[in-house]
């Protein structure tokens, strides 16, 4: 059994990290580092860390709790505030936010590295390979942390480690105040706490399936949560290693835009497997990321949604092929519109897993009111500051 177990924590734990490192992830830690600078990197990345690892981390420490369950997790509102907040989480991570813009972002930044391709018949190789890796639920974890996981964690290190070897001496850089705010408000962005909470709901899953019928749920509980222990504490690594590079290589290089900075960075490092190098961190982070939000959509719609009426991989295809139709027309519009949802709703869902957190630890009942509270003040701050 503890074998079984190890094996079961690293390859949970790799799947972790995998879902959770998408383009935003590749980017983020690389502005973070070019805005502190060399001189100040080591204090200066913990803001970040605060909120793009800490916050998370929450998220699946919550879950864990409520045994995977997010539909009680947000049940705790109320029945109708519950299936609101559950749905507009869905609408953000799912088929008309999050999945379109990973398409489009992926096809973005490979642009310059790929033949002369339309988005449309990108998107649909896309979303063609993300089923071929999907529709078999229960090989999904195992297809993350055992084969994504790995290439995209050695594309990163080779990209990290020469460029520590290799890097040129850091000019001096002035750090005020507003640096911390903008490093916190940078991993605030990543959103992670939103996917982390329905990804451990995943990996919970996975894990009845696998361990034995005799684990008692506590077992199952610490091998999730060492698991994720793993997941985040590669993603620190990861975020270091990339924060560094931008702390010294930042200053050097030409941009304007994050994805040109990361482009020309790997360019720079290297030459001939430049291209492949840079494709596969690109590719393998975002596919990744669309693997899990893919059979999370899809089973909610298949459970909740649909209550069974569509099987899983009908209701995939309708996940992917929405996505798909919704990356090609109309993306801007649409995020236009759903960034208020995001900036308006995330600060409530971190009260929401706080109070869940209290409630399971502490038996505090108080949720309903520091999330209205929370969302009435995101909401004037929003529209009336």
């Amino acid at each position: 059994m503890k074998p079984l177990r190890d094996s079961l924590e690293v390859t949970i734990g790799l799947a972790i990290f995998s879902m959770l490192f998408g383009a935003g992830n590749l980017l983020a830690p690389l502005l973070v580092g070019i805005t502190t600078g060399a001189a100040h990197l080591i204090p200066g990345i913990f803001p970040f860390l605060t909120t793009a690892v800490l916050l998370p981390l929450l998220g699946l420490i919550a879950m864990v709790l409520f045994d995977g369950n997010y539909y009680a997790f947000f049940n705790r509102l109320g029945a109708i505030p519950g299936k609101i907040a559950l749905f507009l989480c869905m609408f953000i991570m799912g088929p008309l936010v999050a999945m379109p813009r990973l398409i489009t972002t992926t096809y973005i930044m490979l642009e310059p590295v790929l033949p002369t391709v339309p988005l449309f018949l990108f998107s649909i190789f896309f979303i063609c390979a993300t089923f071929v890796c999907t529709v078999q639920e229960n090989k999904i974890i195992d297809i993350l942390g055992a084969f994504v996981s790995p290439f995209l964690l050695i594309s990163l290190s080779l990209i990290i480690i020469k460029g520590i070897l290799l890097h040129p001496p850091h000019l001096p850089t002035h750090t005020n105040p507003a640096v911390w705010f903008y490093n916190l408000q940078t991993g605030y962005l990543t959103l992670d706490l939103l996917g982390t909470i329905f990804f451990t709901s995943m990996v919970l899953g996975s894990l009845k399936e696998q361990i034995s019928d005799s684990a008692t749920p506590k077992t199952i509980a610490l091998i999730t949560l060492k698991a994720g222990l793993i997941g985040f504490g590669l993603l620190t690594l990861i975020y270091f290693g990339l924060s560094y590079l931008g702390a010294y290589y930042g200053p050097y290089i030409s941009f304007s835009n994050p994805v040109e900075l990361f482009s020309t960075l790997v360019f720079n490092l290297f030459d001939t497997w430049a291209a492949i190098i840079m494709s596969a961190c690109i590719f393998l982070a975002c596919f990744s990321t669309m693997i899990a939000l893919a059979a999370l959509t899809a089973n909610y719609f298949h459970h909740l949604i649909a209550d069974e009426s569509v099987t899983y991989p009908q209701a995939l295809c309708m996940i992917l092929g929405t996505s798909a139709f919704i990356s090609n027309i109309g993306l801007n519009t649409l995020l236009s519109f759903s960034e208020p949802l995001i900036l308006i709703g995330y600060p409530s869902l971190i009260v929401i897993t706080i109070a869940n957190i209290l409630h399971k630890l502490c038996g505090i009942q108080t949720i309903a009111t520091p999330t209205a509270l929370t969302l009435a003040g995101t909401l004037f701050y929003y529209f009336l500051w």
